[in-house]
């Protein structure tokens, strides 16, 4: 898919950002990215997309933009040189805002095709009985509809953490492993809950 004029540009931009940060652009970014002074000129190009497929759009939500599942994990290949982005620390405590600043690359040419889109560094101890360390790098694979039991990277409102993830009736536990945190409970009252990804490996330097 190959959307023509200003269009393809955004949705490209959106593509990079998605890969560098984890999270999509908002409205107000992408107009400042291509000088669009007004919003709903953004919101023209992001229709001219969401007719296409591209991205799915949800309202009155800051960073609403999802994009089709095949177009999440490619900039990770395509920028990097078989790199994944080293995006800032995610806490492994409580959840705290993320730092979305670019560390450097994780270089991935010993995995295969189809490799995590972005790896995030940890901070906090409160996954420890799951192998996953203060200072970590988690690999994370884009997977916004996680089975019971995975390990994965939420947001919560604007706010992110990586535990592990538990459906129960009328709400989800984001859980720790480790007896001295309580799970997270998101219930219909809790801002917004948005799964970023799956974590599937787990990198770590020795010194």
């Amino acid at each position: 898919m190959n959307p023509p004029g200003r269009a393809g540009e955004i949705l490209s931009y959106i593509v990079r950002f998605q890969a560098e940060h984890g999270a999509p652009p908002t409205v107000r970014e992408i107009g400042d990215r291509f000088g669009i002074r007004s919003t709903n000129g953004v919101s023209y190009y992001l229709d001219v997309l969401e007719k296409e497929g591209a991205i799915r759009r949800r309202r009155g939500r800051a960073r609403g933009i999802e994009l089709r599942a095949d177009l999440i994990s490619s900039p990770a290949e395509e920028e990097t040189d078989n790199g994944i982005p080293i995006l800032g620390g995610i806490a492994a405590g409580g959840p705290v805002v993320s730092e979305e600043n670019l560390e450097g690359v994780l270089n991935t040419d010993h995995l295969n095709r189809g490799a995590p889109a972005f790896a995030l560094r940890v901070t906090g101890d409160s996954m420890q009985d799951a192998g996953i360390l203060n200072g970590d790098l988690v690999l994370v694979k884009a997977e916004p509809t996680p089975r019971n039991g995975d390990v994965v990277v939420a947001m919560i409102g604007e706010e992110t953490t990586v535990k592990r993830f538990q459906r129960e009736r009328g709400r989800v536990l984001l859980c720790p492993a480790n007896e001295a945190y309580e799970p997270i409970p998101v219930t219909p009252r809790s801002p917004d809950l948005r799964i970023l990804g799956k974590v599937v490996g787990v990198y770590r330097e020795l010194r």
